[in-house]
């Protein structure tokens, strides 16, 4: 009874479900937009649903913050370390927020099951991480605000903080979220390296900062704002070269054979290696049509040596 009635208490029982449904919802049109048979494509569309998983699992988080500001924790003798307790209670919401992410990559993943090779397990670290910072803010939020304001804020500024970035310039700024490889990519290209490293650094930065925030004290305060200022500003030196979009060439070069066409073609290609050089080559024939055989009939008879008629 008693852990029917803590579950009962948490926001997570009520958003698990909402979650699940809007991922499945919004996962027919984000798949029109993927690059089939290529799996840093797929795993980097998931993050065209992540916009549902991040701001639920933010509530999630300002809600168990507002029940840790109702029970008065920080009034007591507590001997656990603040970042100890802090996880402890969101435990759950973090077990949703990797449903969520896994979900997401799950239905996207059958665009690209018959690939070779696996799913970037460095897009699935990002998004867990970046996830994980919205949760903490959330926390956050609901810890120092009343729960009438940290709800609310704490949903508009999860969305507001994946949206709003890629409709403006500079360009640097669209890839610190986290959520910037929706148009990534093609199958000769990967994520960007760079766009990987700076959202990690601004994610691990919130992190960080939060956690020492809740701690207490002023001295924490401080190293809590040093410490985001110096993981953003290092994200920012890390991502500044980036354009619009965050991917980069892939290595290597894909494997070139036959003659007249030469066929290169990616590994991810290989099996429609035949298809591909049987279209090619028909396509080198052009089909015959009455203009083009209008054209050789006057040609052959403008050839023909002209007779002198006898008189």
């Amino acid at each position: 009874m008693r852990t029917f009635s803590a579950w009962r208490g948490r926001a997570d029982t009520y958003l698990v479900v909402p979650l699940v449904v809007l991922v499945l919802l919004l996962a027919g049109p984000a798949k029109e937009f993927i690059t089939y048979g290529y799996w840093p494509a797929a795993v980097a569309k998931a993050d065209m649903l992540l916009y549902v998983v991040a701001p639920l699992c933010a509530i999630a988080g300002a809600w168990e913050g507002g029940r840790f500001r109702r029970g008065g924790i920080r009034c007591w003798a507590v001997v656990r370390p603040m970042w100890r307790i802090v996880l402890n209670s969101l435990g759950p919401t973090l077990v949703m927020a990797a449903v969520g992410v896994a979900l997401a990559v799950g239905v996207m993943a059958p665009a690209a099951a018959s690939a070779p090779g696996l799913p970037d397990v460095r897009l699935i670290g990002v998004y867990l991480l970046v996830v994980t910072a919205h949760i903490l803010v959330g926390y956050g939020l609901g810890v120092w605000l009343a729960p009438a304001l940290a709800l609310p804020i704490s949903l508009g500024l999860s969305y507001v903080w994946l949206a709003y970035p890629a409709a403006i310039e500079p360009f640097w700024v669209r890839h610190l979220n986290g959520f910037s490889f929706e148009s990534c990519c093609n199958i000769a290209d990967v994520p960007a390296t760079r766009a990987l490293i700076g959202s990690t650094l601004v994610a691990l930065g919130v992190v960080a900062a939060v956690l020492l925030a809740l701690s207490g004290g002023r001295r924490l305060l401080a190293g809590a704002a040093a410490t985001f200022v110096l993981a953003f500003g290092a994200a920012v030196t890390v991502v500044w070269p980036l354009g619009p979009e965050a991917n980069q060439p892939r290595a290597g070069s894909p494997r070139c054979a036959g003659d007249r066409p030469a066929l290169c073609l990616w590994p991810e290609q290989e099996a429609a290696r035949g298809r591909i050089d049987a279209a090619a080559r028909v396509s080198r024939c052009p089909a015959p049509s009455p203009r083009a055989e209008a054209c050789r009939t006057q040609s052959t008879s403008a050839s023909r040596p002209i007779r002198r008629r006898r008189t």
